[in-house]
């Protein structure tokens, strides 16, 4: 690979000199956790979990337990695979689904805090998935987002002025 081949990053996040992506995506993923208060015990919701990696990096990271929903099969295989052979399957675990139905997957408040990065993008109704959210958010719950797309993010910004709590969501862009 040439000195000027473009390098497909997957997510937005900023790439310091001298930093690894890998270096670079946690600390990411640690900002956006930051706004969730988490506290050891907390059970928390991934949307969009993809191959579970993020979702296992939480669990450590904060001793909280995490259930990644991922609409792809073969991802949401390869997670728990991943969790199994890591031996953390009582704490990470991983469901086929998406976050229009939430309500049709889990109980009413299910989890103390919910994040996605790069997720609700995906999402053909803003207002919809949020109100899958908060039917699974606990009251006092938090919600955090990392998006790239800015106007999408001022779209959801709105929706959550909207909500009942408008202080437990954050949108990072």
């Amino acid at each position: 690979m040439s000195d000027s081949a473009p390098v497909r990053i997957p997510h937005f996040f900023r790439l310091y000199r001298g930093d690894t992506v890998e270096k670079a995506l946690a600390r990411h993923r640690q900002y956006l956790w930051s706004y969730l208060s988490l506290k050891p015990g907390m059970r928390v919701l991934e949307i969009g979990s993809g191959f579970g990696t993020a979702a296992i990096e939480l669990s450590h990271y904060a001793s909280v337990s995490v259930v990644g929903i991922e609409s792809d099969s073969f991802k949401v295989e390869q997670s728990k695979q991943v969790a199994h052979s890591g031996h953390i399957q009582d704490r990470v675990t991983f469901v086929k689904g998406d976050v229009m139905q939430l309500s049709q997957t889990f109980k009413p408040n299910t989890f103390d805090a919910v994040y996605a990065i790069e997720s609700f993008k995906m999402a053909p109704s803003f207002l919809e998935a949020y109100e899958e959210v908060q039917y699974v958010l606990k009251p006092g719950g938090k919600i955090t987002a990392g998006l790239r797309t800015f106007w999408k993010a001022q779209q959801i910004l709105v929706i959550g002025m909207l909500m009942d709590d408008p202080s437990k969501v954050h949108f990072m862009h």
